[in-house]
């Protein structure tokens, strides 16, 4: 475990420093945010079972596909879901739906009934190396990039990524992208 933390760590960092350089390539393909978002939850599920949280994807299967990089895609909702199986307390739920606006966005929202965060709380969360490790024992997992690296990684890809928080209310992440139009 500690082997695979280190690499995560040494990757995240790798990754800012692309995305600082502005040498952070995207290997773009069409593909459905329900695909990328299982790819994630495959990887992540060992955290919420050991930290007791529960994950619940509700996935109607009408979304429209995107243009992003699987890869990366992934890796930002493996940050996200691990952030909130971090921040959620044990006995608590993490839900994962799929919208998409007529305006063509398409959407992950990502609402767990974790700690939550202030408006400070979201803005230092935004920046590397800055991490929210206050009120749960497990906290102390993450480097402070997970958060930074998927909101820039979404920015690259044409979308937007909306934390809504408040502390002691859980957290509401929101990740748009355009829908593929063609």
């Amino acid at each position: 475990d500690s082997g695979l933390h280190m690499t995560r760590v040494v990757s995240s960092i790798l990754d800012m420093t692309a995305l600082e350089l502005g040498e952070f390539d995207l290997d773009l393909e069409v593909l459905h945010l329900r695909d990328v978002v299982r790819a994630a939850v495959t990887t992540v599920q060992p955290a919420f079972d050991k930290s007791l949280v529960t994950l619940s994807v509700h996935d109607d299967g009408k979304q429209e596909p995107i243009v992003g990089d699987r890869q990366k895609l992934v890796q930002v909702f493996e940050n996200l879901l691990s952030n909130a199986a971090r921040f959620t307390p044990a006995g608590g739920a993490v839900d994962v739906t799929f919208d998409a606006t007529p305006a063509g966005v398409a959407s992950v929202k990502i609402r767990d009934s974790g700690v939550g965060m202030t408006k400070d709380q979201i803005e230092q969360a935004r920046l590397p190396f800055h991490a929210n490790w206050s009120g749960l024992s497990r906290e102390a997992d993450g480097a402070g990039l997970g958060l930074t690296i998927a909101d820039r990684v979404v920015k690259n890809l044409d979308g937007n990524l909306i934390i809504e928080s408040a502390a002691d209310e859980g957290t509401l992440i929101t990740v748009c992208l355009p829908i593929c139009r063609s």
